[in-house]
């Protein structure tokens, strides 16, 4: 029997797909098993001067000031969502393509917040590299 190219094409794409434990959401150019070093959205928002709400200066807004006080933006959706992605390597295209945070392995970002998450490490803003 012989295989067509959309066949072969298909098996070889199988062999090729990389071995990741964590399911890419979006394509990431950083090595695997790394993310961004930020804890931007465990600990600030950005509000815009027209009154956006951003998880940091790189991200699109999710929304505006006046539509949840300020404790609710901390824990919405929105940022639920950089938070796991920031944690599980699978980054949102602004932590993809962010020039403000180096990278670091994961394993060290999830340390560095839990230690912030207990209020047993003091919150340092890492400086671009």
């Amino acid at each position: 029997m012989q295989l067509s190219i959309i066949d072969l094409t298909t098996e070889l794409a199988e062999q090729l797909k990389p071995k990741s434990l964590t399911p890419q959401k979006y394509c990431s150019s950083l090595p695997l098993g790394s993310t961004r070093n930020c804890l931007d959205p465990w600990t600030q928002l950005f509000v815009t001067a027209t009154g956006g709400v951003r998880p940091c200066c790189n991200a699109p807004k999710f929304g505006e000031v006046f539509d949840r006080p300020l404790f609710a933006w901390m824990n919405s959706p929105e940022i639920k969502e950089y938070r796991r992605g920031l944690l599980s390597g699978s980054l949102m295209p602004a932590c993809e393509n962010c020039h403000d945070r180096p990278t670091i392995s994961i394993d060290e970002l999830r340390a560095k917040v839990s230690a912030v998450v207990a209020g047993t490490a003091p919150v340092t803003v890492p400086q671009p590299s």
